[in-house]
């Protein structure tokens, strides 16, 4: 890194800090928790001095995601709000979006299912909002997810459909084993066995 080509200009510190928050990623990947984080708190450091909200607020984001792996979510939580500030100041709607989906999982991890469902609910708005329908997904399936939770099973269901017409039409096969797991949850519930079966089996497959 010492001898790294431009290091002192913004565009070669902005080619460095992208190559370290990659290597943060693998590390996370591989659950190298620790150095993950020594490479996103480098990354973050980076950012700062390039004042880029959007930089920030990644790495915080990825801080946090190292949080939540390691099951410390009032930490991982602290950094996710670190990153909706940068967010919006940023006036980054897609980054705004994935901040309300991070903080809904933080709240369904502490069974706060109410607070949950209103992070999802604000998520798949903006994801709405913004046409992408990849993201859209997650909030869909998330919202999805807490209704289950909640026993809202006639909500859950309409989004679990939602979420299945979209993923088939943009041929999602990741969010069609997902949608597919979350019917077989659906159907255990209803105690429809062997449908509840074959959704799983479905799921595998994708």
């Amino acid at each position: 890194a010492e001898v790294f080509s431009g290091r002192d200009r913004p565009e070669g510190r902005k080619n460095r800090v992208m190559a370290i928050n990659g290597i943060g990623n693998i590390h996370l990947s591989f659950g190298n928790y620790a150095e993950a984080e020594k490479s996103f708190q480098e990354a973050l450091k980076e950012e700062k001095m390039l004042k880029s909200h959007v930089g920030q607020a990644i790495n915080y984001a990825n801080i946090g995601a190292v949080f939540e792996e390691r099951a410390m979510i009032d930490s991982a939580l602290f950094y996710y709000e670190r990153s909706m500030e940068q967010n919006v100041l940023a006036k980054s709607l897609m980054g705004i979006g994935l901040c309300h989906i991070y903080f809904g999982r933080i709240y369904e991890q502490k069974q706060l299912y109410d607070k949950a469902e209103r992070e999802y609910l604000l998520a798949y708005d903006v994801m709405n909002d913004i046409s992408d329908t990849w993201h859209w997904l997650e909030a869909a399936l998330a919202i999805a997810r807490i209704k289950l939770l909640k026993d809202d099973f006639v909500e859950s269901k309409k989004y679990i459909e939602l979420a299945k017409q979209a993923a088939t039409e943009i041929h999602s096969p990741e969010h069609l084993s997902e949608i597919y797991y979350l019917l077989h949850d659906y159907n255990l519930r209803q105690k429809n066995f062997s449908i509840a079966l074959n959704n799983y089996k479905i799921s595998m497959a994708f």
